[in-house]
């Protein structure tokens, strides 16, 4: 089974637009983070970070938290990690489980 193609671009810290291509290990964030939550939408934050629309942050609070997880993304990042900040409601069918912050590299993450 090969890589599908789902390149997405972004813009860079200098303003340069740049392109996303997966690896295989990014297939395996992109397909982890689908099953969990399949009608969620996804967009590309940042070079190898996904972030779950509904997890867009509306608080000073979200923000705080969001910022200190992009710290710990952007260190798995540089060692060639794709991550998916995912929604910070359980999965469906998962009432009163703690919800995991992230998937990396098909893994579930708590940050």
């Amino acid at each position: 089974m090969g890589i599908i193609n789902h390149r997405q671009s972004y813009m860079n810290d200098n303003g340069i637009q740049q392109e996303h291509v997966p690896t295989e290990l990014a297939e395996k964030a992109m397909q982890t983070a689908r099953k969990l939550y399949p009608h969620e939408k996804w967009e590309l934050l940042e070079n190898g970070i996904f972030i779950a629309k509904s997890r867009m942050p509306r608080s000073a609070e979200q923000i705080h938290t969001l910022e200190k997880e992009l710290r710990q993304a952007r260190i798995l990042v540089t060692r060639g990690s794709t991550i998916y900040l995912l929604p910070e409601t359980p999965p469906p069918g998962e009432k009163h489980v703690k919800y995991p912050d992230a998937v990396v590299d098909g893994y579930i993450m708590e940050f």
